[in-house]
Order: structure tokens, then sequence, then C-alpha cells
């Protein structure tokens, strides 16, 4: 699938979402031409994506708005696997979870950036 395919669906899916204060800015973000950068998208496994949201939020610190929300949705997840798209703007990073499939929302969470320092993926 395209880049642009998949930004398009995923401002599809979020604005249909029932737009929390993060999802509105997913998708501001994701208007924005061009975007500032792509991480990237993976699926994984609910657990694991569990285990490495309390490691991330160790990690950094920090309150990652949305992050509860995400955490009970993930809980009451269905499916073995969910998918990540992750992407960022020179403010703040985003994480967007859906189906595999790219059909249903599950989540969206961010953080701040803090640039100050070196993030390294």
């Amino acid at each position: 699938m395209k880049d642009s395919d998949t930004k398009s669906l995923l401002i599809d899916i979020l604005s249909l979402s029932g737009s929390t204060p993060v999802a509105q800015r997913c998708v501001s973000a994701l208007e924005r031409t061009p975007a500032q950068w792509m991480l990237g998208e993976i699926c994984v496994s609910t657990i694991e994506i569990l285990n490495i949201y309390s490691l991330r939020v160790e990690m950094h610190c920090s309150v990652i708005d949305g992050g509860d929300e995400v955490i009970n949705a993930l809980e009451q997840e269905p499916g073995e696997k969910v998918r990540v798209t992750a992407f960022g703007t020179v403010e703040e990073e985003f994480y967007i979870f859906t189906d595999p499939e790219l059909k249903r929302f599950i989540g969206c969470m961010s953080y701040q950036r803090d640039n100050s320092r070196k993030v390294i993926y």
C-alpha cells in the first residue's frame, strides 16, 4: 500500500472515531503537507504492545496523551494482533492503533517530543 493511501485511510478512520483531542491533533498533523516524518507501521501482538507501552512510559517519564484509553481498548481487543502506525512532527509523536486490515480504529496516543535530547528508536 502506498504511503498516500495509508495516510488517507488513517485520516478517514480517525475522523469517524468520535474524535478525542489527541485524535484531532493527529488528523491535523496528517493533513499537513508534507508529513514531517513517518516512523512506519507494523503488525504486532496485543500483549507485546502492552509491554512496549509500559517500557516507553518508564523510559520517557512523561504522560502519554490518550495512553490510558488505548491500553483499555487493547485489553478488550479480540484479535491477537494490532497494526501500529507511527509518525511525528517536530513537536509530537503519534501512534495510531487499528486492526491489521486498517479497517477498524482501536485508539490513538501521542507524547510531546523533548527536542533537547535525541530520541533513538
